[in-house]
């Protein structure tokens, strides 16, 4: 969790610099905040990649019918949300693609593949906070890393 919130701050430190230089340079400065959304991006798929790999390797405890669906539901979910991540990939890609004064048009397209991660997110951090205590740290780094994704997508202009 440490770790997590280093990452976070981080991230906010490099939005907020980002965000200072603005006013001189709006073109540059939206580039650097597409960047920083593109690389939060990656992380998180690359975080949820880890944690697909750690739920496989679980194996479903005999006699617990509630864990052996809750690892079932957290593995349905994890594939859920990587296809809503993707598409957020690829709206980012879009518009890092298009001229910064094209930025305005692409910007609707993200923001709504933004917000359809959020009904994924949420149940995938639901269901991995049912699955016990193990998981407890991994969902609320998940809505940590969302944040920051979110945030820093925010801060493009």
């Amino acid at each position: 969790m440490k770790i997590s919130v280093t990452f976070f701050f981080l991230v906010l430190l490099s939005s907020l610099h980002a965000q200072n230089r603005m006013q001189k340079q709006p073109a540059e400065t939206a580039q650097a905040a597409i960047a920083v959304s593109d690389s939060g991006v990656q992380r998180l798929m690359l975080w949820m990649d880890e944690l697909e790999v750690q739920l496989n390797a679980e194996m479903p405890l005999k006699g617990m019918v509630a864990h052996t669906a809750n690892l079932n539901l957290s593995k349905s979910n994890i594939n859920k949300t990587k296809a809503n991540v993707k598409d957020v990939s690829i709206a980012l890609d879009k518009l890092k693609r298009s001229e910064p004064s094209r930025h305005n048009s692409a910007l609707p397209e993200l923001h709504k593949a933004l917000a359809d991660l959020e009904s994924p997110i949420t149940q995938l951090y639901n269901s991995l906070l049912n699955l016990g205590e193990n998981y407890a740290s991994k969902a609320g780094e998940l809505k940590t890393r969302q944040d920051t994704v979110k945030n820093s997508i925010g801060n493009i202009r």
